[in-house]
């Protein structure tokens, strides 16, 4: 047995010696690539101030920036309260500084079960979709007043578009014409890419 070990020692010395690397073992996992949750996605701060949703809505908020593409695979959103119940529709709009036009291929996450856990919860895309490089809108719409969650926003910077009359379901193509537009905002909401 002691020559075995002994043999062992010496074929990883000499393996160590012509360059070749073998296998050992570590307690520590080390992932490679970067994982984005920049403010450049939407909003990482907990916002101080209650938002509400309404049902019959689809909204438009906190239009941003990115000079870079991304991979997108699940959103953030922050929720202060429990209880209640329904689903939502989240996605992104391509558009101006000043309003959403036009959906993102893939964006819009179908139809989800808002969460009643509180903090920032974790929304995961089936299917992760491309965000080139260039201006957005997050949007959504909820299928019922009674929702958990109770999001926070801060309600005196960012901008928010509205429609009224807007049927809960897979979001437009194209944003509705007739919105309304009003100072509210920034949502404490983020999405996540590499």
């Amino acid at each position: 047995m002691k020559k075995i070990g002994i043999i062992c020692l010496v074929l990883l010395l000499a393996m160590g010696s012509l360059g070749i690397n073998y296998a050992s073992w570590s307690k520590n996992l080390t992932i490679s690539g970067t994982m984005v949750t920049a403010t450049d996605l939407g909003d990482t701060t907990i916002e101080t101030n209650a938002g509400t949703r309404n049902t019959g809505f689809i909204e438009a908020w906190d239009e941003f920036s990115t000079t870079k593409s991304y991979t997108i695979t699940a959103f953030m959103l922050y929720q202060r309260l429990t209880g209640g119940n329904g689903n939502m529709h989240v996605g992104l709009y391509s558009g101006t500084a000043t309003a959403p036009t036009t959906l993102v291929t893939g964006s819009d996450s179908g139809s989800l079960t808002v969460s009643s856990a509180t903090g920032w919860v974790t929304y995961y895309y089936s299917t992760p979709f491309t965000l080139p490089a260039g201006t957005y809108w997050i949007v959504f719409t909820f299928s019922s007043t009674t929702l958990p969650g109770g999001w926070n926003a801060r309600n005196t910077t960012g901008t928010h578009i509205y429609k009224s009359g807007f049927t809960f379901g897979a979001l437009p193509a194209s944003w509705p014409s007739g919105s309304t537009t009003e100072t509210n905002g920034p949502t404490s909401m983020y999405f996540i890419g590499y």
